[in-house]
C-alpha cells in the first residue's frame, strides 16, 4: 500500500474465525510500536464487530520511517483454553511529490562560469532525465549545456 509523505491514512486489519477474538494488535514496523484492542477495554485500536473484527488506526502524518511492514494479530481462547493467535502484514510505502529547496540568487559577470546545484527531494526518487533547467525567459536549458 503506498501513502502520500505527510498526509494522514488509515491503516485497517479485520479478524474472523469460529471464535470472538479478545484481543487484537497493531504492530508497526521493526516492533517500533503497539497499538491493542482487548474486548471490553478501552483501546488504542478502534474495532467493531464480534465474530469478524474490523479495526482501524490513524497514522496522521506519516514520514519516510512509516515504511514497512505492519502486522495485524488476532487472539483468541480456543477449546482447550489455551491462547490462538493468527496475523496478517500489510506492507507501506510512503511516498513524497518533489520538492525543491530554494535556491541562493548569485551574481556573477558576463562570460563567467558558475555552477547551479538544484535539491530535490523525493520518493520514488527522480532521475536526472525528468529535471529540466529553464533560462529566464522560460525557454529550455539544452542538455549540451548541462
Amino acid at each position: 500500500m503506498a501513502v502520500t509523505y505527510g498526509v494522514p491514512f488509515t491503516i485497517s486489519c479485520k479478524a474472523e474465525g469460529g471464535r470472538e477474538p479478545h484481543r487484537i494488535v497493531l504492530s508497526y514496523p521493526n516492533n517500533t510500536k503497539e497499538f491493542k484492542w482487548e474486548r471490553g477495554n478501552s483501546s488504542d485500536l478502534i474495532c467493531e464487530g464480534d465474530h469478524v473484527v474490523t479495526c482501524s488506526h490513524v497514522i496522521s502524518s506519516p514520514g519516510y520511517n512509516a515504511d514497512g511492514s505492519y502486522t495485524c494479530t488476532a487472539y483468541n481462547i480456543n477449546q482447550l483454553g489455551d491462547e490462538d493467535s493468527n496475523d496478517d502484514d500489510v506492507m507501506l510505502t510512503v511516498v513524497r511529490d518533489p520538492v525543491i529547496e530554494p535556491m541562493k540568487n548569485i551574481e556573477m559577470l558576463a562570460n563567467e562560469t558558475e555552477v547551479l546545484n538544484c535539491t530535490i527531494s523525493s520518493k520514488p526518487n527522480i532521475g536526472k532525465d525528468k529535471i529540466q533547467w529553464l533560462f529566464p525567459n522560460s525557454s529550455i536549458v539544452p542538455d549540451a549545456m548541462i
